[in-house]
């Protein structure tokens, strides 16, 4: 079966509206998916551990994208410019985030942290440029508020909000 989606392999594939990825996929290479405008959804199959630096740089229309707990590091602009994400869940794999990985990203007003310090993950820079992160919630794990209020990149969220719990690398609300 398919391990790897290369590089640039659908870049500007500017009509893309579906892909299904295919089980054992392990890796989507730099570019791969970059400017593919239209692509709203796209679902990683357990056993994805890499993607690429711009992977999907420019998928204006990516709304809804779920990382799994094997990959370990969010290359240089992977997200840059998916305008459409709203809510993103960081697992608590990712060890690094690259440089304006999320940059352009306009509309992510709700970001879930899963770590149990900031130090815990070495950021690139300018990781959310353009971004109003005043306007933004950042959560993280019951504890830690104080550590990432006090952190760069972190404490520009307009507001963060502490957790109870998570439960396989997502958030359990403090209401549950």
């Amino acid at each position: 079966g398919v391990k790897s989606i290369g590089g640039g392999a659908f870049r500007s594939c500017r009509s893309l509206r579906y892909l299904r990825l295919p089980k054992g996929l392990k890796t989507i290479g730099a570019r791969a998916l970059k400017d593919c405008k239209k692509l709203p959804q796209l679902n990683l199959p357990t056993g994805v551990n890499a993607i690429g630096e711009e992977a999907l740089a420019g998928c204006a229309l990516l709304a809804d994208m779920e990382l799994s707990n094997e990959i370990t590091t969010i290359e240089k602009g992977t997200f840059k410019y998916c305008a459409a994400l709203t809510t993103f869940n960081l697992p608590i794999s990712i060890s690094s985030i690259g440089s304006e990985a999320f940059a352009g990203c306009n509309r992510i007003k709700t970001f879930y942290v899963n770590t149990y310090h900031p130090s815990d993950i070495t950021m690139g820079e300018a990781v959310f440029e353009n971004i109003d992160l005043s306007a933004a919630t950042l959560h993280v794990m019951q504890g830690t508020k104080s550590f990432f209020e006090s952190t760069d990149q972190w404490k520009a969220f307009g507001k963060i909000e502490q957790t109870r719990d998570i439960s396989g690398g997502k958030f359990t609300d403090l209401e549950a």
